[in-house]
């Protein structure tokens, strides 16, 4: 909906959209027909031929009226506006709300009427010919048959053309008239292929048709619109080639400059060849953008199921039966939700997840990790290769554990957040036990300790992600502790300020007894969590540690130290310890080894041997298994960089928490955004302002929210820049979450989201709180070309001579020296690509930032950073 101007995606949300079909009073004039401009409903674009209702502008319907826009030579835009009273508006230029108000550019109703157009779709979805009347598919509107109405042969046609206004002409002429005349008439772009998709696009389109006429759900009519977009991408792939495989043949002949006569030869028409090389470009661009849409498994688990519902629901359209496709269409959309991160139907997405997705995937990383060594890997230690050439065989055949791992890793995630907090916490305890079946996949080989890396990998995510989930659980004793303390200490603040030393002096008593019931609580969970670490010790060091039975004893306790880890409560030392482990356990399951990693494992070591000089029996058991983790990753690796670091574990295994920050009485967000305003100079548009207001028109609110409301107004003739609003949303989100105040994080997610909806800035969603950046967003803020391949689930970057190819769930990234390099974390998946924020930086040299407290992130200029920043010490200040 950025096509036209960001306000209109606000207006779009309001508008009535009507389901009437209007019959438009037409004139047929060979071209096109003339609307009659008062009778047109309001809320209708004007788009090169195109007549367009704002609620049914598609992808799809916009490329198609921007090519009949240059077409035609009509590239103005208009737009049927009930903020302007139902008259018409050029909105060529438009920049803000006021433009589609009577302020705006009115146009008399003859400049509309003068215009001749094609095709309109109105409020119900439905297209219709506006020369014949009849419903068309808009998959149908773009010429695919017809070469000579190709698009990407124009070159060509301009050249045949050029060659055919002449009468006669030399040998050459006559000759190259011939063949592509040949080339237009004789290419064959129609098989049994195309037959067949041109019978399944008709027949989704009959019932994509119903769901209009009967105003089925938005959601349910794109979702089929999704599926006959990838139908017509896969009948457009298969013609392209047909058509690029006869321009090569039309170029070979072309350049044979060889005549029966052997004296002489035709001339070469480098013109006409340079017109047959370009239209061959244009269809490779087209090719790929087609190949990138179609109808495919591809090669992720969400793929192949997608492209499963999205065959049954074809095959079902076929059939006739839309009672099925009904429930496909659900299916689709409850993968799509699950597939962009999005939440909407909680136990049907769940049940998706449970009964579809993590059975395939659980299946899909078992059989990576049973591969065991390839054939490949076998040949080359059969001819004594050299190491380098084995790791590198290695590397590349072992890929896959990582790449599942992710995914599977971004369902359980899915599958977390649709739970209620308790059964997340079971779930991911039996995912835990589940991680031994894993272990017992990995057959005994080269590959064995790649292998075991990746799942207890896969292990140390579980561990987090249940600790994520026990933070802030009350059913974990502790955690009631640490409430029932807060609570007194509250109680105790209260009790100063009323100069009550009676009950304060109770209080504080209280406090302390609370504290020993915490310290014991503690003390009982680290011993716990000790006993298991020593247990696993004893097995480890036992005769008979290589054994099945003993391998899959350590294996349970490794998982029992997790879950009891996950439940530790922050701040104590027992959750420190386990913090500094899983650190270490990171760095050290990294294959990439560099400086910065190491300089951090020796903080985790010093840290852990600190707290054994403390005392703490747990550091030590700590520091004993991660001496072997080292060892043995020294040992496999043949590296030298963890020798100094072993010794000092050795040296020491041999050898032997918040200030109460003064509240101020925080700011509203109606007077934070007056402070922020005043400020600026300028008036930041939100919701939050305009609900600021209503509360001061019913005569609610403070003496000073309603002077903040004042103050708003009066800024509100100013409008700030949309850098100016992005650094006073973050300045604003940073506030609230210092203060810890959820309507000040509210009010700036709402400001974000506008911000997003309708500017250019590089506002995008979170894939989680992991500073991974939105490819798109990216893009988009670097000018590199952007070209999306839903099939593979890969991005592409391009601008000159650089190029990246990234894949979701997949560290690789392949260049345009067709070098394939890694990143440092696998790329995110969320309805788009999220990349690693070092790899960002590195080779793009920007950094996103998060907008605290809210779930955007932005690519931005470092001076809107520091103007941010000292608008949140201005609102800190106001606190004081």
């Amino acid at each position: 909906m950025k096509y036209i101007i960001g306000s209109l995606v606000i207006v779009a949300a309001v508008f009535a959209v009507g389901t009437r079909l209007f019959r438009t009073q037409a004139v047929f004039d060979g071209e096109g027909v003339h609307i009659d401009a008062e009778a047109e409903q309001n809320s209708m674009l004007i788009i090169g031929t195109h007549l367009i209702h704002l609620s049914s502008l598609t992808d799809e319907l916009y490329q198609i009226a921007e090519t009949s826009a240059s077409d035609s030579n009509q590239m103005n835009r208009y737009y049927k506006s009930e903020l302007a009273d139902g008259k018409w508006i050029d909105i060529t230029d438009a920049a803000s709300l006021s433009d589609i108000m009577e302020t705006g550019a009115v146009v008399d109703d003859e400049e509309i009427e003068a215009l001749y157009l094609t095709h309109r779709t109105g409020a119900d979805g439905i297209t219709h010919d506006l020369r014949t009347g009849r419903t068309v598919s808009v998959f149908d509107i773009r010429p695919l048959y017809d070469l000579e109405s190709l698009p990407e042969l124009e070159p060509l046609k301009l050249q045949y053309d050029m060659l055919s206004q002449s009468e006669g002409g030399d040998d050459t002429e006559k000759r190259n008239r011939k063949l592509i005349r040949n080339f237009f008439e004789e290419t064959n772009t129609r098989d049994s292929e195309t037959a067949r998709y041109d019978r399944q696009l008709e027949a989704l389109q009959i019932y994509y048709t119903v769901l209009c006429q009967y105003n089925a759900p938005q959601q349910e009519r794109e979702a089929v619109q999704e599926v006959l977009g990838k139908l017509d991408s896969s009948r457009r792939a298969v013609v392209y080639e047909k058509v690029s495989e006869s321009l090569q043949v039309l170029e070979s002949q072309v350049g044979d400059t060889q005549t029966e006569d052997e004296e002489e030869s035709y001339r070469m028409d480098q013109a006409l060849m340079t017109a047959i090389q370009d239209s061959d470009k244009n269809l490779a661009e087209s090719i790929i953008e087609a190949q990138g849409n179609e109808l495919n498994a591809g090669d992720t688990v969400m793929g192949s199921l997608q492209y499963q519902i999205s065959a049954d629901l074809i095959s079902q359209a076929e059939a006739g039966n839309h009672t099925a496709c009904d429930g496909d269409v659900q299916e689709l959309l409850k993968l799509q939700r699950i597939m962009a991160s999005e939440i909407y139907d909680q136990a049907g997405e769940l049940a998706l997840l449970e009964e579809k997705l993590l059975p395939q995937m659980d299946d899909q990383y078992t059989a990576a990790l049973s591969m065991g060594v390839s054939q490949e890997y076998r040949e080359a230690v059969q001819k004594n290769s050299s190491h380098v050439i084995l790791e590198n065989i290695m590397s590349r055949d072992t890929a896959a554990y990582d790449i599942d791992r992710n995914e599977l890793q971004f369902y359980i995630q899915a599958a977390v957040e649709r739970m209620e907090k308790d059964a997340a916490q079971e779930y991911v305890k039996q995912r835990m036990e589940r991680v031994e079946s894993f272990g017992n996949a990995i057959p005994s080989d080269e590959f064995e300790q790649t292998a075991q890396t990746s799942v207890e990998s896969h292990l140390l995510w579980l561990q987090k992600l249940l600790s994520d989930i026990a933070g802030g659980n009350t059913g974990v004793p502790l955690d009631r502790l640490y409430e029932e303390k807060a609570d007194l200490q509250e109680q105790l603040l209260q009790a100063l300020d009323d100069l009550d030393m009676d009950a304060a002096n109770r209080l504080e008593a209280r406090i302390a007894a609370k504290e020993d019931e915490i310290q014991k609580a503690a003390g009982e969970q680290e011993a716990r969590l000790n006993e298991l670490y020593e247990k696993k010790a004893a097995l480890e060091s036992s005769a008979g540690r290589d054994d099945a039975g003993t391998k899959s004893q350590i294996a349970a306790l490794e998982r029992q130290i997790a879950i009891a880890g996950a439940e530790l409560k922050d701040g104590t030392e027992a959750s420190n310890i386990q913090q500094l482990k899983n650190d270490a356990k990171t760095v050290l399951q990294s294959k990439t080894g560099s400086q910065e990693e190491l300089v951090s494992l020796e903080a985790s070591l010093d840290g852990l041997i600190s707290l054994l000089g403390s005392g703490s029996s747990m550091a030590g058991n700590v520091l004993k298994e991660l001496y072997k983790d080292m060892v043995s990753a020294s040992f496999l690796s043949d590296k030298t960089e963890y020798d100094d670091l072993i010794e000092k574990t050795e040296e020491a295994v041999a050898q032997y928490s918040d200030v109460i920050r003064p509240v101020g009485k925080t700011l509203s967000p109606t007077q934070a955004l007056a402070v922020l305003e005043t400020a600026l100079g300028g008036n930041i548009q939100s919701q939050t302002a305009q609900s600021g207001a209503a509360r001061e028109e019913n005569g609610q609110g403070t003496a000073s929210d309603k002077t903040a409301v004042s103050e708003t107004n009066a800024a509100s003739e100013n409008p700030a820049s949309p850098e100016e609003m992005l650094a006073a949303v973050m300045a604003l989100a940073a506030y609230g979450a210092s203060e810890d105040d959820s309507q000040l994080e509210q009010s700036a997610a709402t400001l974000a989201a506008s911000l997003e909806a309708n500017t250019d800035l590089c506002i995008f969603k979170q894939k989680s709180g992991d500073g991974f950046v939105s490819v798109s967003a990216l893009a988009a803020y670097t000018g590199y070309r952007y070209l999306w391949n839903d099939t593979k689930k890969t991005a592409i970057l391009s601008k000159g001579s650089s190029y990246y190819q990234f894949t979701a769930f997949q560290k690789q990234v392949k260049r345009e020296t067709d070098i394939t390099e890694e990143m440092e974390s696998a790329a995110g998946y969320g309805g788009v690509l999220y990349l690693p924020p070092e790899y960002v930086f590195e080779q793009f040299g920007c950094r996103a930032y998060a907008i605290e407290g809210t779930e955007y992130a932005v690519l931005a200029e470092e001076d809107i950073i520091e103007t941010s920043e000292q608008l949140t010490e201005l609102l800190l200040r106001q606190t004081q």
